[in-house]
């Protein structure tokens, strides 16, 4: 009887010996591990290619408490490792069906995992349109353009509607360029008009025989309504013009030089503006900034003081490429067959002038 007793007793120490260990190892902050949780981006979400991705999420744990910083690693199946933490953005995200991945450790080295799959899809083209006269159509400015932005990552469709000698007095009761506006949904629309008219909007019609007097407010704001009547998010871009090489002093009794000519136009493109409501490219007064430094005759020009040479449509391309994107042009590598240190202080000289004064450009 004694044995048998003795034999129980052992058993029962046993057994509460091991039920302690037992309970030693299921108790709760010594072998729990973190939860993870993903809430952003949402299961399904799309986005085009260059969005902002916003990355938020955590990391719980009953020993270390919210998990932070290294503690929380994202990574995608197709870009790999994207960063560490609760919350960031990415806009380089490749164009491809993603399944993204938070992983929450804690201080122990256990770990937990959430996921999400997320779509991103190549970004449409921006659609632009030229309209003006003989000025854009020089050197086809709108392949020009097409050009410096592809060679910028920037993805365009373009066309262009230009008529020798048309001033937007035409265009705005045309009804091939009406026709032209409502072929697409354009993102942007670029006016081009005429420098003598700008510059001297009240007196052209007897400095510049055999011109009549043309008006501009009234076009611009019926082209402003034309093109948002096609497209309510269509921004309407009006261009600065720049002045004839020789100003007025071609003219019998007139003094006014290149520089005269280019501060009226740009003083009263300014004005007009203050009205209308355009974004206006600055693209006249980049001109000035390079004219300022004495280059040779026709560096810009053409022989007849008026229209662009190659070198003075690819300095108008490249403000049209920061007016229109909001970035430097810098990184871009098409040049135009221009040398390749020139190219670069165009595109330097426009970047600078237009980001550093969105507002005055209307440009937010």
């Amino acid at each position: 009887m004694r044995n048998k007793l003795s034999s129980v007793l052992t058993l029962l120490a046993i057994a509460i010996f091991f039920a302690g260990c037992y309970d030693t190892v299921i108790s709760p902050g010594l072998n729990s591990i973190p939860e993870a949780l993903i809430t952003s981006p949402t299961e399904g979400q799309s986005y085009v290619e260059g969005d902002s991705v916003h990355f938020a999420g955590s990391g719980m744990d009953e020993d270390d408490g919210e998990l932070a910083g290294s503690s929380l690693t994202w990574s995608s199946d197709k870009d790999g490792v994207l960063g560490t933490g609760g919350s960031f953005s990415r806009t380089d995200l490749s164009v491809n069906t993603h399944v993204i991945k938070l992983v929450a450790t804690d201080s122990r080295g256990r770990a937990d995992s959430a996921k999400v799959t997320i779509h991103v899809d190549e970004a449409p083209p921006v659609r632009v349109l030229f309209i003006g006269s003989s000025h854009f159509a020089y050197n086809t400015l709108h392949i020009m353009f097409r050009d410096l932005a592809r060679s910028g990552g920037r993805e365009v469709l373009v066309d262009a509607y230009t008529v020798g000698g048309a001033r937007l007095e035409f265009h705005a009761s045309n009804p091939e360029t009406l026709e032209k506006i409502n072929s697409q949904q354009w993102d942007f629309v670029l006016l081009q008009g005429s420098a003598a008219v700008i510059a001297f909007p009240d007196t052209h019609q007897y400095l510049f025989y055999p011109y009549e007097w043309s008006p501009l407010k009234g076009p611009l704001k019926e082209l402003k309504r034309q093109i948002e009547a096609n497209c309510p998010t269509t921004k309407t871009v009006y261009m600065m013009n720049w002045a004839y090489e020789d100003g007025l002093t071609w003219i019998e009794g007139r003094t006014e030089t290149y520089f005269d000519m280019q501060q009226l136009i740009y003083d009263n493109t300014l004005s007009f503006n203050e009205e209308i409501g355009l974004v206006v490219a600055p693209v006249g007064w980049a001109w000035r900034q390079i004219m300022a430094t004495g280059p040779e005759l026709h560096y810009l020009f053409n022989p007849d003081w008026s229209h662009p040479s190659v070198r003075g449509s690819y300095l108008t391309a490249c403000v049209f490429y920061s007016i229109l994107f909001m970035e430097e042009s810098t990184h871009c590598t098409y040049y135009a067959d221009i040398p390749e240190e020139e190219a670069q202080i165009f595109q330097f000289s426009a970047s600078t002038l237009v980001l550093r004064f969105l507002d005055l450009w209307n440009r937010q």
